[in-house]
């Protein structure tokens, strides 16, 4: 909650969002299976009734900002038929933001109003009010919605914000709307995403690994607060002697297995080798975090901030052929630094590497992975990932953020690298 933004605006603003979403979420759900028919009834029906409240919500401020009479009429309870309301609402908004409004939404968002009425109070939808929704196109039984209704009801919500909100911005400015262009609205992510058929990609499986990932460690973290005498190396120590009750016991090791599998699948599912090297390269590692400290030492930051994928690309395409010679790379850096112009790409572009592979990931989904097996292997895992963490979070604060490396982040790192050792 905030004392700058009225409350119906906020609270409508973050139901739209997550509605927006949320059909994504439930059809490219991987567990579970949610009929398409249905759910987009269920969302249209929602939809009608956020939007219309949304909008209401702000033709009232702007009455109240403005006192118009035109918005005193259109909002008098049961003043005024269909036709007179639309005509108010479209008179007023043309005065204000001139040619870019379309009597067609307004006449739309009418009917949704009517419609969402309708399901607000329970009524039997008759007289003109019902006649107006079905004139437009939308079926007076909700059941009957379907993804064209979502579409156009995403649309009607989309330019009537923009209609009011232009018409409060061309206030504040001081700028005529006559001269105003209609606008093309663009498509709206709740009813127009091509994706939610697609096959499942590379990246929305790691996705996936990586959400397991923070399961693991959110189950263990819960366990730790059952079990508030032991620490984690300490549990891990019990679960792998026996000595904790049976169940708990083989939750752990399954908790530890599923971690195991998404991490090797994440760095397996990496799309190029990078990723490869840095778990299983420990020097490699060591000599990245090297660079790094000595480049935030240096002060051999990016004369110019690109995104982490642009290293990569220069990085690659250093290797070829036609690429300019290395002395080029360095006219991309300030300060001053004893590594060659390559290893100045490397060390940003593989930096970014193990940013993106750590990122939304904390360090707690390790312990069950030790607790399966004290082995040289496991160790070696979790300590892998401990120091592709501590590279990530080097790169970040010292490297992209140019701001020395955090104190809290060397902390975490050696306090995992005790846990381990203890266990």
């Amino acid at each position: 909650m905030t004392a700058t933004i009225p409350e119906f605006t906020d609270s409508y603003s973050d139901d739209m969002i997550f509605l927006q979403t949320v059909r994504r979420s439930l059809l490219r759900h991987p567990l579970e299976y949610h009929y398409p028919k249905i759910l987009d009834a269920t969302l249209a029906r929602l939809h009608a009734v956020m939007l219309v409240g949304n909008v209401e919500n702000a033709i009232n401020q702007e009455h109240e900002r403005t006192g118009d009479s035109k918005l005193k009429d259109y909002l008098k309870p049961n003043g005024q038929n269909n036709k007179k309301k639309v005509e108010s609402l479209r008179s007023y908004l043309e005065g204000r933001i001139g040619g870019a409004v379309d009597t067609e939404i307004l006449e739309d968002y009418l009917a949704i109003k009517n419609f969402r009425n309708g399901i607000i109070h329970s009524d039997r939808r008759t007289g003109e009010k019902a006649e107006h929704v079905a004139s437009r196109g939308i079926s007076l039984d909700s059941r009957e919605l379907n993804l064209d209704h979502l579409h156009r009801f995403a649309q009607v919500d989309q330019a009537m914000t923009m209609y009011l909100g232009m018409s409060h911005l061309l206030e504040v400015v001081g700028a005529p709307g006559e001269a105003l262009n209609p606008t093309e609205l663009p498509a709206s992510r709740i009813a127009s995403d091509e994706a939610v058929s697609a096959p499942y990609s590379f990246d929305e499986f790691i996705r996936f690994h990586k959400s397991n990932l923070d399961k693991v460690g959110s189950s263990w973290v819960s366990l730790l607060v059952e079990m508030d005498e032991l620490s984690g190396p300490d549990l891990v120590r019990e679960v792998r002697a026996g000595n904790v009750d049976g169940d708990v016991g083989e939750r752990v090791r399954g908790w530890g297995r599923t971690a195991e599998y998404s991490w090797n699948e994440i760095v397996r599912l990496w799309p190029d080798d990078s990723a490869q090297r840095l778990v299983d390269d420990s020097k490699y590692r060591a000599e990245l975090l090297h660079r790094m400290r000595s480049l935030a030492a240096d002060g051999a930051f990016p004369v110019q901030s690109l995104p982490r994928s642009a290293y990569a690309v220069l990085w690659r395409a250093a290797f070829s052929h036609d690429a300019p010679g290395e002395n080029e790379y360095f006219r991309l850096f300030d300060g001053t630094t004893s590594l060659t112009g390559f290893q100045l790409l490397e060390t940003y572009a593989v930096g970014g590497v193990a940013y993106d592979l750590i990122s939304n990931l904390g360090m707690g989904w390790i312990w069950p992975l030790l607790a399966i097996s004290g082995t040289e292997e496991a160790v070696g895992k979790a300590n892998a990932f401990i120091e592709v963490f501590e590279l990530a979070r080097t790169w970040y604060s010292a490297i992209e953020r140019n701001e020395g490396i955090d104190d809290h982040d060397k902390e975490t790192v050696e306090m995992y690298r005790r846990g381990v050792a203890a266990t």
